[in-house]
């Protein structure tokens, strides 16, 4: 899983940067580029950011198929169900991800 608020305010957990080729959750966290240029494949894009603002902006939950991009740049399919939580005012994007 991994919870967004920002490309800066993200976290997840050690399967989520394991599925990814990252050592640790700390190391996914310290990418600051646009998280979806990085970290999602292509054609998952348009999907995954409209799922995000509509968790965001209409606190919409939804579940997709998504291919992600690990660090070595090979790609990983899942399933993702993207709900929002607010936290301290925020509203953040939390991703369950269950690999294909």
């Amino acid at each position: 899983m991994h919870l967004y608020l920002d490309d800066v305010h993200k976290t997840c957990n050690k399967r989520f940067a394991d599925l990814l080729g990252y050592r640790s959750p700390h190391e996914w966290a310290s990418i600051d580029e646009p998280f979806p240029m990085v970290f999602v494949a292509e054609r998952s894009r348009r999907p995954l950011v409209t799922a995000y603002r509509n968790a965001v902006e209409r606190f919409v939950g939804t579940t997709l198929d998504v291919t992600w991009r690990t660090k070595s740049g090979r790609t990983v399919d899942t399933s993702v169900m993207l709900v929002s939580i607010t936290y301290e005012g925020h509203v953040l994007a939390l991703h369950y991800i269950s690999q294909k």
